[in-house]
């Protein structure tokens, strides 16, 4: 026995609609700044919503490291044994 697809209200989708447009949802989450309910069953399960912090240079700031973080003097040591180590992918250890 079939049933009868379920109406939704606007600015709902199904779940099967949301996996398979989940960029397109986004991109409309974003233009408009309204959400997007998503249903299953015709039962609302979750919601696609605008962030309020905005993304982006003023984000990106906050997770800098300083020129003198010793990240950077690990990562040169990598690049420079890389450049002069063996090959990579050879094994180090004796074989049998």
């Amino acid at each position: 026995m079939k049933r009868d697809p379920v109406k939704l209200p606007p600015d709902t989708v199904g779940v099967a609609d949301a996996k398979r447009d989940l960029i397109a949802l986004i991109g409309r989450v974003l233009a408009s700044g309204r959400p997007i309910t998503i249903a299953r069953r015709g039962k609302p399960v979750a919601r696609l919503v605008p962030c309020d912090e905005v993304i982006g240079p003023k984000w990106n700031a906050r997770f800098t490291f300083p020129d003198d973080d010793p990240f950077f003097r690990i990562m040169r040591d990598i690049e420079r044994r890389r450049k002069t180590d063996k090959a990579r992918g050879t094994p180090q250890w004796p074989r049998d």
